[in-house]
């Protein structure tokens, strides 16, 4: 009592007044300093968290995802050997849609269907008949809906993806097309496999994207296709064609880290941008 009673009484006269500052000002200066050191420690301890769990989730989805769609082309590739397949498009006779070889085949398909749930769909096409085999229905291809995964002039034994909207309006659809030969007979199986439902397979409270060297193939937010990268705040800097990207590494863009992975195996990117900011908003952002 007696200190702070001398200190206000001759405040700054009095010896009390400048111990007092010589020894709490250095005291305060140091300790506000070791604040703002751990505080600027702790930021960038957590940012740096951030950042490597951005790429660990990046490294995982990629995975999977890029899983996904070789299952979908191995596939194509196997049902184009079976038997009744190959039968039902090198057969020059008419066929009913109940003959035993076709009921074989619709089994087979909607068994392929309800075990990966990814696909939305699998086609069966006969140029020597111009037939659609599809579920359980056996329709003229002048007369299906959905044929715009055909290209005019197809390799007679090769495989293509065409990504497109199915029936030309939703969803989102990537058609793995194998195309082959019976003897002087063409056909090829289309295996349709639904973006939105394989990337929501994986993801976890995040938006999903597909882009390829011409802009936003996919968007799982809200509906798009094909749309240009100057229609996006943060991939407009970081788009496939740009030079400021360093393929696989975190990219740094404000409060974002974005994240372009090219596909091993197809032509088109996986891409994360997740938000470090801490201050709720976007968490993660995939673009695939």
């Amino acid at each position: 009592m007696q200190f702070w009673e001398n200190l206000f009484k001759y405040k700054k006269r009095s010896l009390y007044f400048k111990l007092f500052i010589k020894i709490s000002l250095p005291v305060m200066f140091l300790i506000v300093a070791t604040c703002t050191v751990i505080i600027a420690y702790i930021n960038n301890n957590t940012h740096q968290k951030l950042v490597d769990n951005a790429q660990k989730y990046t490294d995982t989805y990629v995975s999977l995802l890029e899983n996904t769609m070789t299952e979908c082309k191995k596939l194509s590739i196997l049902l184009a050997t079976n038997d009744d397949i190959r039968y039902f498009v090198s057969n020059t006779e008419d066929i009913n849609r109940n003959h035993d070889n076709l009921l074989n085949t619709y089994e087979k398909l909607n068994i392929y269907k309800m075990t990966y749930q990814y696909i939305d769909s699998i086609y069966v096409y006969s140029e020597n008949k111009n037939l659609i085999l599809s579920g359980n229905t056996l329709v003229s291809a002048d007369k299906f809906d959905d044929m715009n995964w055909l290209l005019e002039n197809f390799d007679d034994n090769g495989i293509y993806v065409v990504k497109r909207l199915k029936c030309s309006v939703f969803p989102v659809i990537f058609s793995f097309v194998k195309t082959f030969t019976v003897g002087d007979a063409r056909g090829a199986v289309v295996v349709n496999c639904n973006v939105k439902t394989a990337s929501e397979i994986f993801k976890k409270n995040a938006d999903t994207y597909i882009i390829d060297d011409g802009g936003i193939v996919f968007s799982g937010a809200e509906f798009g296709f094909n749309m240009p990268f100057k229609d996006n705040k943060v991939l407009k800097q970081y788009n496939p064609c740009s030079k400021k990207f360093v393929n696989g590494k975190a990219h740094i863009s404000g409060s974002d880290v974005v994240i372009i992975d090219r596909s091993e195996n197809f032509d088109w990117y996986y891409c994360t941008v997740s938000n470090v900011s801490g201050n709720g908003g976007r968490e993660n952002i995939i673009i695939i």
